[in-house]
């Protein structure tokens, strides 16, 4: 088990090595495919770390409670904020996306399986998209789609944001279903996995710790 010289920025890297060389490895070995689980579990991860110490929180009242090191990594945040303010439909994610990506929204499921089919609102930001993938991973709100076999797409759901409700009129109680073909989901994770290795981050931030494999 080789040790991370910087945990945030080794961690990503390594991701990705699972990502490429795991499922593969697993199917020489004869064992079942595991690569959508071995996608899902890395997104868990990396739509966390470190996201969630350079995001920018407010609560419903606008009181800021954003990580309190936000402002301590003062060029990784400007660039995160850049990129997750820009609209999905511009932002570096969507030419991996827009050709196996479907958006709706509907009152909260109670099927077993659903699935989103229509496009995304023109004003949607590439931080709206996260927040739905985040929370669905976090809550378990994921749909493995119709084919009993094997898994093509998946169909990620969280509750709208206040600011979307009422822009889109809808109830806090809807669900944002966002549905990805299983390849356009690995293509995703690796562009912010290269975005993630190349985030400016101050050694400060990098060294977190003696973290091993």
């Amino acid at each position: 088990m080789g040790q991370y010289t910087s945990f945030i920025k080794d961690f990503p890297a390594r991701c990705r090595e699972l990502l490429e060389t795991y499922p593969e490895e697993r199917l020489r070995r004869g064992l079942p495919d595991r690569s959508v689980t071995t996608m899902l579990c890395v997104a868990s991860a990396v739509l966390t770390i470190p996201r969630e110490r350079l995001q920018q929180n407010k609560l419903r009242n606008g009181t800021d409670v954003s990580h309190p090191e936000r402002q301590k990594f003062e060029q990784a945040s400007a660039v995160f904020d850049a990129d997750q303010n820009a609209l999905l439909t511009q932002s570096r994610y969507w030419s991996v996306l827009q050709a196996g990506v479907q958006f709706k929204v509907q009152a909260r499921p109670t099927e077993f399986n659903v699935a989103a089919y229509g496009s995304f609102p023109e004003d949607y930001q590439t931080w709206e998209f996260f927040r739905v993938l985040r929370n669905a991973l976090a809550h378990g709100n994921i749909y493995t789609g119709f084919d009993p076999k094997r898994i093509t797409n998946l169909t990620f759901g969280s509750n709208p944001t206040d600011k979307r409700a009422k822009a889109q009129g809808l109830e806090l109680s809807d669900y944002e279903l966002i549905t990805l073909e299983v390849d356009a989901l690995s293509a995703f994770l690796h562009v912010w996995l290269d975005f993630l290795t190349e985030l400016p981050l101050p050694e400060a931030m990098q060294n977190t710790g003696q973290a091993a494999d």
